[in-house]
């Protein structure tokens, strides 16, 4: 059992450098000058791009919904540190985001990409926490941030430098979709189905929300009530409030009923 367990953390730790390594013989890739150029530049209220500022409230709501079910959950508090991390990820983007959105430039999509990354390694600290090694996954939570910080960092040092470099924060954005599942996959559990479900929902979600971003500006002239990035954002915190509900139901109606069992 050891070694097969020892055989699978093998493939993971073997997968992430081969991609890390994949990533390293990239060309560097630069920030498109026209990513700023947004289809809706409504002004209203004297906000500018207001749909696209506005509709960050939903990352407000879905991060302090997050925090507000770890709270009050039975949940260790190692668990609950994991947690708390990638939901205040969850509003932190709200506020990044709105503040990059009412003045998009570079210097402020900063602080736009930081919290996401904060959500991105938080996620991955979790699936190790909870499928791996609990110990593991909260000895990580902090490098693993730092990396996902880091990558922001260093993305805009080469853009301030003329010589962009987006390869690490898209390794940070994407790798998480293909590294937590396959965590699930290799480390099964008896709440495996019920996390499966909801796994695959914040995915599904979160890949939405990409295509919306991407055409941004075709989604706008068909349906000129909303962007495709404001989509984007609202799309974005389906998968999040999906992320909340995997929490829910794995340390919320689970631990109160063994909660109730212990009192009877």
């Amino acid at each position: 059992m050891f070694q097969r367990r020892s055989f699978k953390i093998c493939i993971l730790v073997t997968l992430t450098i081969l991609v890390i390594v994949l990533a390293s013989f990239l060309k560097p890739i630069a920030q498109d000058p026209s990513y700023h150029n947004f289809a809706d530049k409504r002004k209203l209220f004297d906000v500018p791009n207001f749909w696209n500022v506005i509709t960050n409230a939903a990352f407000l709501i879905a991060g302090y919904y997050g925090i507000w079910q770890v709270v009050k959950s039975a949940a260790a508090p190692v668990i609950k540190c994991v947690y708390l991390t990638m939901f205040s990820g969850v509003f932190l983007t709200g506020i990044g985001s709105a503040w990059y959105h009412y003045n998009p430039v570079n210097d402020t999509l900063v602080f736009d990409r930081i919290p996401m990354t904060i959500v991105f390694m938080s996620f991955i600290a979790s699936a190790i926490a909870e499928r791996i090694s609990m110990k593991a996954g909260v000895m990580l939570l902090l490098p693993l941030v730092m990396l996902g910080t880091a990558s922001v960092l260093w993305w805009h040092y080469t853009e301030v430098h003329h010589a962009g470099d987006l390869r690490w924060y898209g390794l940070v954005q994407f790798y998480p979709v293909i590294l937590v599942p396959l965590i699930y996959i290799l480390f099964p559990s008896e709440y495996t189905r019920k996390q499966g479900a909801f796994l695959l929902a914040v995915i599904a979600w979160y890949a939405v929300a990409k295509l919306f971003e991407y055409y941004d500006r075709g989604v706008y002239e068909q349906v000129p009530i909303l962007s495709g990035h404001s989509f984007k954002h609202l799309f974005s915190t389906v998968a999040c409030y999906y992320l909340v509900g995997m929490y829910e139901r794995t340390y919320g109606k689970r631990l109160r009923g063994e909660l109730e069992v212990s009192t009877r």
